[in-house]
């Protein structure tokens, strides 16, 4: 090449071209895939659950990967405990000031399942997806008739205070319990509807009240009301997380929570009884505290 006469050599110190190459190979590269799938409730997760605990600290892992440069969350669940998926939902929506957060939706997320994906940026659904569902119930079970007219049973009660035994199931709500009831389920609906319409901008919260009250959609037509940005699956959720991250040259995808391994799941299963228990012994020659011992690992 020639240099022109106003052109000057650049120079680049051995630090800087260290410094340059050691950043090219810490570039983010990664997308956390975080697959949520089952009823969401709080606590650890069980088989068929979405455990507050188990997820946040699936996200504190995520959050603290540098090499995360995207999420997708993949939800597959009807709902659950209205507290567990405000604080999922907070998470997410924290998580995606930092990286991208993406939302695909499975066969159906709905209510809390919803809630959840509102915490995303972007959320894609399947054209059959059931979602919406945009509520919030509270029940209560009275067996004091079934225990007295089919079992002959009947209870007495002995409290310090009226409402000290509040929620017993052999006896019917006093109007004061079923009104605080009813004033609870009201505020967390109305705080689901506020998140709902803060998160998919809707100039007014009336706006969301017209869509809630309950009532599921079908993913194409959850677009058309606003609920969802477009139809796609996770492969399209996958490539909207990557263009939002800017990962032009590929990406590698992890997936959270971890799962244990084939072993850990195995001795899971068969320690819930004492004939698992007693079958590990037999066929791997096992002491019985041993057996005791791996099955709390």
């Amino acid at each position: 090449a020639k240099w022109g006469e106003s052109d000057e050599p650049k120079y680049v110190s051995v630090s800087e071209m260290y410094a340059a190459t050691k950043n090219r190979g810490k570039e983010k590269r990664k997308i956390a895939l975080l697959v949520a799938e089952g009823e969401i409730v709080k606590g650890e997760s069980s088989r068929g659950q979405v455990g507050d605990d188990t997820y946040l600290s699936a996200l504190a892992e995520i959050k603290d990967d540098d090499d995360v440069a995207a999420v997708v969350v993949r939800i597959n669940s009807p709902g659950g405990d209205a507290l567990a998926s405000d604080v999922l939902w907070r998470e997410l929506a924290v998580l995606d000031e930092d990286r991208p957060v993406v939302a695909s939706m499975g066969d159906i997320a709905a209510s809390g399942g919803y809630y959840m994906a509102a915490g995303a940026r972007h959320i894609l659904a399947e054209p059959t997806t059931i979602t919406g569902s945009i509520g919030v119930f509270g029940v209560l079970f009275n067996a004091e008739s079934l225990f007295k007219n089919k079992l002959g049973v009947q209870f007495d009660r002995v409290a310090t205070h009226p409402y000290a035994d509040f929620g017993n199931f052999t006896r019917p709500l006093a109007k004061k319990e079923s009104d605080a009831i009813q004033s609870g389920v009201e505020r967390t609906y109305h705080r689901f509807i506020n998140v709902v319409a803060e998160s998919r901008g809707f100039e007014k919260v009336e706006d969301v009240e017209k869509i809630a009250e309950g009532r599921v959609w079908s993913g194409r037509r959850a677009v058309e009301l606003g609920l969802v940005d477009e139809l796609g699956g996770l492969d399209r959720a996958l490539a909207k997380a990557a263009e939002f991250s800017g990962l032009t040259d590929g990406y590698q995808i992890d997936v959270y929570p971890k799962t244990a391994d084939r072993l850990s799941r195995l001795l899971e299963q068969l320690s819930e009884d004492s004939v698992g228990l007693g079958y590990i012994e037999a066929k791997m020659g096992l002491s019985p505290s041993a057996v005791r011992f791996l099955s709390k690992m």
